[in-house]
């Protein structure tokens, strides 16, 4: 019995090329290049995961509380000014 998706073809699909997305992720970050360039959230399996861990990261880095923290985004490069330390843009 099967208790996946309805349509497992497109599943394995997604699944495939998210799976080879992380690969170049992982190559880029051996290199410490991964936040040299725009990246792609949807690549991963659990974005919100990532997030958090990034976040959390920063806190440590920075030395101050993860609630003193404020996620900016932006879909433009450069539009976000002001004391952005690590900007992620999506």
């Amino acid at each position: 019995m099967w208790d996946g998706p309805q349509f497992p073809l497109q599943y394995l699909r997604t699944f495939t090329r998210k799976a080879n997305a992380l690969r170049q992720w992982l190559s880029k970050a051996k290199g410490s290049q991964i936040l040299n360039e725009a990246i792609n959230l949807a690549d991963l399996l659990h974005p919100e995961t990532f997030l958090s861990a990034f976040r959390q990261r920063s806190a440590r880095t920075l030395k101050c509380g993860i609630d003193d923290l404020r996620l900016m985004s932006s879909f433009q490069s450069g539009a976000i000014k002001g004391d952005a330390i690590a900007v992620l843009v999506i």
